[in-house]
C-alpha cells in the first residue's frame, strides 16, 4: 500500500514537472499575436485571428474574406479589439466574442493614404501613423482627426510598431534608431537611442523592450535600464501581463512563463 501511495506521488510529480516545462501550450503557429490583461491570447496569421482563454481554449474565431490578411491586432480593450488591415486601409473594430462592431472603418476614406502603424490611444482615439507624411496622428473613433505633430527624424525613419500607455503616452518603435516618445497630446517628448529593439510594451510607469540578447525594462521615472531575463533567446516578440510573461518562438508558437512573485 505505502508503495502504491509512493508510485502515485511520483507520477503526480512527475505531470506537474512536465507541465510546468512545457514551452508551448497553444499548439498554433502565427505569424503575430497579443494579449489581454484578462490574459486572453489573440493569435493570427494571414486574415485568420483566433481568441484562446488562459487555459489554452480555443473561444473565437475571426475571418474577413474582403479585407486581405492582418498586420496588427489591438486588444488592450478586452471589449473592443481593434484589427488593422493596411493594404485595404481599413480597421475592424470587434467585440469580445471576435464578432464584428459595425461597418469597418476606411481610412481611404478619409484621405488617409498611407498608414503603417495603427493603435488605441484610450477609449474613444486612435494613433496612427503616416509612413508618407512622417505624422503622428490622433483621431476619434470616426477617423475624425484630433491632432497632427510632423515626425522629422530623416528619411531613413521607419518605425515598426506604435505601442501606447494607460496614460496614453505614445512611443514609436524604430528598430534602427531607438524608442520616440510623444506625450498623450501627441506632442514628440524625446528620444532614446535603442538600436535593435524588436518589440516593446508599456506596463504602468515602465516600458519592456525585447532585444536579440535578453528582455530588458526602462523605468521612465528612475531613467534606469533593468535586464528582465536572458532566457529569450530567438524570441520573435513578447507580450507581458501582471501573472505571465508570453514569448512568441522561432517556430511560430507562443511559449507561457509564470512572472515569479517576491
Amino acid at each position: 500500500m505505502r508503495n502504491a501511495i509512493l508510485l502515485l506521488i511520483s507520477i503526480v510529480a512527475l505531470g506537474f514537472s512536465y507541465a510546468q516545462e512545457r514551452p508551448s501550450f497553444i499548439h498554433e503557429q502565427c505569424d503575430h499575436f497579443t494579449v489581454d490583461i484578462q490574459d486572453n491570447l489573440y493569435l493570427w496569421k494571414d486574415a485568420a485571428l483566433n481568441k484562446y482563454g488562459p487555459d489554452g481554449q480555443l473561444l473565437f474565431s475571426y475571418l474577413s474574406h474582403d479585407s486581405g490578411n492582418i498586420d496588427n491586432v489591438d486588444a488592450s480593450i478586452p471589449s473592443k479589439i481593434l484589427v488593422f488591415y493596411k493594404d485595404a486601409g481599413e480597421i475592424n473594430i470587434l467585440d469580445n466574442t471576435l464578432s464584428p462592431v459595425g461597418n469597418a472603418l476606411s481610412l481611404f476614406d478619409h484621405n488617409l493614404f498611407s498608414i503603417t502603424l495603427v493603435a488605441f490611444a484610450g477609449a474613444n482615439r486612435i494613433a496612427l501613423f503616416d509612413n508618407n507624411t512622417h505624422q503622428l496622428i490622433l483621431t476619434d473613433f470616426s477617423l475624425n482627426i484630433l491632432s497632427t505633430t510632423p515626425v522629422n527624424f530623416g528619411d531613413q525613419f521607419n518605425p515598426t510598431r506604435i505601442e501606447v500607455a494607460l496614460d496614453k503616452s505614445i512611443v514609436l518603435i524604430d528598430t534602427t534608431y531607438g524608442l520616440f516618445f510623444f506625450d498623450n497630446f501627441g506632442s514628440y517628448e524625446k528620444k532614446t537611442p535603442l538600436p535593435h529593439v524588436i518589440s516593446a510594451q508599456w506596463q504602468g510607469s515602465q516600458l519592456y523592450y525585447l532585444k536579440e540578447d535578453g528582455l530588458y525594462k526602462y523605468d521612465i521615472p528612475a531613467l534606469d535600464f533593468i535586464l528582465v531575463t536572458k532566457d529569450v533567446q530567438n524570441a520573435r516578440d513578447f507580450r507581458r501581463t501582471y501573472k505571465n510573461l508570453y514569448i512568441l518562438g522561432p517556430d511560430g508558437e507562443v511559449q507561457r512563463q509564470p512572472i515569479a512573485r517576491r
